[in-house]
């Protein structure tokens, strides 16, 4: 059952949003061209236009255990380590794309200063970072995590930009973050 993130209840706690980045000097051009379906994406989407789940963690929240399960996810998948950039061949017929490519070790995951509020202020704050996804600019997907100010566990969210996530692949992250993390 899908749910928009507007009417999700999330609860009030602590919001951490979790951004991954690539070392500099990492990214190199990949031969393989993009798929169909990719290319048009990239000349349809706009930024903020992306899927994303919420996933209830029945553990305690670790930030460092959470950051090494969220990169270890990342590099696991090469299309999260894969973004574009623009050909222009001088033709006037638009812009093309080329695909780059960052190697695993390259990459890691990055925390904000958490920010302790209601449960409408965490989806503001996820919200707010998860418009910033799109075709065009790398990282494809963004994380945020709340530890409610009572109960058990954590949520973890995560927004992805369609160039990079269906809704098939969407349902596998729920067993495999989960199965990391533990």
């Amino acid at each position: 059952e899908y749910t928009e993130l507007s009417a999700y209840p999330l609860p009030a706690g602590t919001t951490t949003c979790w951004t991954p980045g690539a070392r500099a000097g990492s990214w190199a051009p990949d031969p393989r061209e993009l798929s169909y379906d990719h290319e048009a994406h990239l000349a349809s989407a706009d930024t903020g236009s992306w899927i994303g789940s919420a996933l209830r963690m029945p553990f305690r929240h670790d930030p460092g255990a959470l950051r090494r399960t969220l990169r270890a996810w990342t590099v696991r998948h090469e299309v999260l380590r894969t973004s574009v950039e623009p050909v222009h061949d001088g033709s006037g017929r638009g812009t093309a794309w080329s695909r780059v490519t960052c190697p695993p070790d390259a990459v890691d995951v990055h925390r904000s200063e958490p920010v302790t509020g209601t449960a409408d202020e965490a989806r503001a704050t996820v919200l707010a970072a998860f418009e910033r996804l799109g075709p065009r600019h790398w990282p494809h997907v963004l994380f945020a995590s709340i530890e409610p100010d009572t109960g058990p566990g954590f949520t973890l969210l995560f927004g992805a930009d369609h160039s990079v996530m269906d809704a098939y692949s969407q349902v596998l992250w729920f067993g495999e973050v989960a199965a990391l993390y533990e």
